[in-house]
């Protein structure tokens, strides 16, 4: 299956969107995506960093690696100018 180009801020943007539907994530408030290189997945980027706001840290934490790999699936990470 071919990934999807996608923007570091459009990477940014989906993840965190699902972050805050999962539950007692609504508070999450920011998601840092970077370069990073998985051989065995493919994928060509990883969060980096979170911030839960006003929503559970362990929760988003379980969230996180379920969306992470799942979009890493069907997003590859691209330079737009």
């Amino acid at each position: 299956m071919d990934r999807v180009p996608k923007s570091r801020i459009e990477i940014e943007r989906l993840v965190l969107d699902e972050l805050q539907t999962s539950e007692n994530c609504q508070g999450a408030s920011g998601i840092s995506v970077v370069d990073w290189s998985d051989a065995a997945s493919g994928a060509n980027w990883t969060v980096a960093a979170y911030n839960h706001g006003t929503a559970s840290q362990h929760d988003c934490e379980q969230a996180l690696h379920v969306i992470v790999p799942r979009f890493q699936g069907f997003y590859e990470l691209v330079q737009k100018h």
